[in-house]
């Protein structure tokens, strides 16, 4: 078992929780190319911080474990989910198939 000061401990979840949920917000809001590498490389560090801060709360038997798995979780989701705004194109007839091939 691991131990670490619980205010300590508390900072370091609210930090990194604040900052997934910072980045994840970035990474939908960026629309020059440019902006958007940078948010990703911020929103990847962010995604591994918060597993690992999951992870050291569940090393250390803390309650604060469901908040970092919380933000692991809206993450995830909020960078898989798109809205429908990109690429969406309407499915192809039968005979819409046949004359494009």
């Amino acid at each position: 078992m691991i131990l670490i000061n619980e205010t300590t401990l508390l900072a370091v979840l609210a930090a990194t929780s604040l900052l997934g949920l910072v980045s994840l917000a970035s990474i939908r809001m960026a629309f020059q190319i440019r902006l958007r590498h940078a948010c990703q490389h911020l929103f990847f560090v962010a995604l591994a911080a918060v597993g690992g801060s999951t992870m050291l709360c569940l090393a250390c038997r803390h309650e604060g474990w469901l908040l970092s798995a919380i933000t692991l979780g809206t993450m995830v989701v909020g960078a898989t989910f798109d809205g429908g705004k990109i690429g969406r194109t309407r499915p192809l007839s039968g005979s819409e198939w046949f004359q494009r091939g």
